[in-house]
């Protein structure tokens, strides 16, 4: 499972008003296997909850379409008012904000990300998970000195909001290379 994958599953399972999935145990599968780097295939969960996926599928075509593309980059326009609320609410968070912002440009490991925003480790480690827990970052992992490090990097390369009358319209840009992996192009 990608980031975009994984982003995209958390905002629909949290945010099902229609009960129609089996939110806690699917969603904790789900944490586990993005979050922690599992080497457990993400098609067994999918075969394992496979009508729920199946829901969510159907619900994601109405929550982002693309609007352009690039050779490296692709801009998705968020559709349901309530990704764009949840987006903008990580970004109202100031330090969350400022640990994406700080992971636009290039993935960076926890160490930078403190210093770099002058937060004091246990806030940083925080407000990193809660990023984390939300899908706005790709996780990747490096060895040194043969000791596993993560370095964090935000999904988003930009954001851009625009108001016209009553509805706010939020267009985010992410990496072509994740778009491309995820489960919603190839099926």
């Amino acid at each position: 499972m990608n980031a975009f994958d994984y982003f995209v599953f958390y905002f629909i399972i949290k945010h099902d008003d229609s009960k129609q999935i089996e939110v806690q145990e699917l969603q904790n599968e789900l944490e586990s296997t993005y979050n922690n780097g599992s080497t457990k295939n993400p098609s067994e969960i999918f075969q394992k909850y496979s009508n729920e996926i199946k829901t969510i599928r159907e619900k994601a075509k109405n929550v982002f379409e693309v609007v352009s593309s690039t050779r490296n980059t692709v801009k998705i326009r968020f559709l349901e008012s309530k990704l764009s609320q949840f987006i903008l609410k990580s970004f109202g968070d100031e330090d969350k904000k400022n640990i994406l912002m700080t992971t636009i440009d290039a993935a960076k490991n926890v160490a930078i990300i403190m210093e770099k925003n002058d937060l004091p480790q246990t806030t940083c480690y925080r407000k990193i998970n809660e990023l984390i827990k939300e899908g706005f970052f790709i996780i990747t992992k490096y060895t040194t000195d043969n000791r596993q490090t993560r370095k964090y990097q935000s999904l988003f390369l930009n954001l851009q909001i625009s108001i016209k009358k009553n509805e706010i319209i939020l267009v985010g840009t992410i990496p072509k290379q994740i778009y491309e992996k995820s489960s919603f192009v190839k099926n």
